[in-house]
This record gives structure tokens, C-alpha cells and sequence, in this order.
């Protein structure tokens, strides 16, 4: 099950609706092993002791083009779970590698950090800060996101547990942005390996609707 994000150049963005297990995005790469951290606040449906965890990079350095998180858990190992009718139907696409200045400004100045700049072509990637921005009710769009731990009712991307986003910090070398538990991006080494992954991808633009309306009960089939 996958979940929109949002339309982006005539291509539909996706994100995975629950987090992955080793066995869909590796137990090699930046694979850390099961997430240990308290987990009574996940909102998800998998069993908690089946969540994988990864690091951004281990060898600690901020360059997501040679991370094995990018090169072989997501690009190689995520993209195998889907049959070549499906890997076909994914958009090899540009995924900014940008260093983002700070979180403290509202979403759309993170958005305009985010789609300009050094960028790689990929199939995978994962959810940039600005995606969480927008995720939660339009009333706080132009609040700064670091504040967004007073919105995780009324935010339909947070999932109660730590995750990775693919944004990088320019102010502090070695980290990237992350979910907090608190429901807020905050910056974490890229060489700890504890957080959650939810793979994105762009589907081909002329990819089609088929049926259904949207609910976890009735998804959008695509043809």
C-alpha cells in the first residue's frame, strides 16, 4: 500500500504507507537491524519487532549519490521487490541532494531550498522535509516546521516513530534531517543507524487511473 504525496510536474509522487522489514529493503547496505527505540506511539499495523532500521551513510559522510542506503537498499534491494510491468511504471527521477540551511522557516521556503540545485537520477528515493510540511492542515502551512509537534494529530505523515528523510544539513557536517518522536524534522548524524525508512518514487506520467477511490479499503488501482 502506498499513500500520495502529491503531484509534482505531471508525476505522481507515492510513499510507502508503513515502514520496511529487511527483507524488502536488505540486510546489507546501511542495514542496522531491528529498530530498538520505544515504539508504544507507532501508528502503523506492522509487528514493531519486524521494522528495519539503516543508516543515512555509515562511512559519515554527507553524500547521498554514494550512500548505500541510496545505491543498494533502496535502488537495488526495494526496487526488486516490484515485477519489470511495475519497475516500468517508475519514474527514473531527479532526488535534490541539497543541503537544507535550517527547519525554522515555514514549508514552501523549505520547498525552494529543496527542488533546486545538485540533484541525482534514481528510481527510490526517500520523503524530503518539505513533503512533511505540507502533510499536515493547510492552517499551519506558513508556521516554521520545527513547530510541528503541536500538529502530530493533524498530520497524516507522521507515524509515531523515527525515520529518515533524504534532506541533508548544510549548518552541522554528518547530519540529516529526521523525524523525531516528537513529530518534528530534527538534524541526526548520518552514521546512526536506528531510524526507519518509507521509500518514495515518482510513477511515469502517463501512467493511468483504473479504479477505486482512494481508501485504505478501496485504493487507487493504476493500469
Amino acid at each position: 500500500m502506498y499513500r500520495i504525496i502529491g503531484v509534482f510536474s505531471n508525476q505522481v509522487k507515492l510513499i510507502k504507507a508503513d515502514f520496511t522489514t529487511s527483507s524488502q529493503t536488505g540486510s546489507n547496505g546501511t542495514y542496522n537491524g531491528i529498530i530498538t527505540y520505544d515504539t508504544s506511539n507507532y501508528m502503523g499495523n506492522m509487528s514493531v519487532n519486524t521494522i528495519a532500521s539503516y543508516y543515512w551513510d555509515k562511512s559519515g559522510l554527507n553524500a547521498w549519490e554514494n550512500s548505500e542506503l541510496n545505491t543498494i537498499n533502496l535502488n537495488t534491494m526495494f526496487l526488486s521487490n516490484f515485477s519489470s510491468t511495475y519497475i516500468n511504471k517508475i519514474a527514473v527521477s531527479k532526488w535534490y541532494t541539497v543541503e537544507l540551511r535550517t527547519n525554522v522557516v515555514a514549508a514552501k521556503t523549505i520547498f525552494n531550498q529543496e527542488s533546486t540545485g545538485d540533484y541525482i537520477n534514481a528510481s527510490i528515493g526517500l520523503m524530503y522535509v518539505s513533503d512533511y510540511g505540507y502533510s499536515v492542515i493547510p492552517d499551519a502551512w506558513n508556521l516554521r516546521v520545527s513547530d510541528y509537534n503541536d500538529f502530530v494529530d493533524n498530520n497524516w505523515l507522521f507515524m509515531g516513530i523515527q525515520e529518515r528523510f533524504i534532506s541533508k544539513s548544510q549548518n552541522s557536517s554528518g547530519f540529516a534531517y529526521s523525524i523525531n518522536d516528537s513529530g518534528y524534522p530534527s538534524i541526526t548524524p548520518i552514521a546512526l543507524g536506528y531510524l526507519a525508512l518509507r521509500p518514495c518514487f515518482y510513477l511515469n506520467s502517463n501512467v493511468t487511473y483504473n479504479r477505486g477511490s482512494g481508501t485504505s479499503s478501496d485504493p487507487i488501482r493504476i493500469n
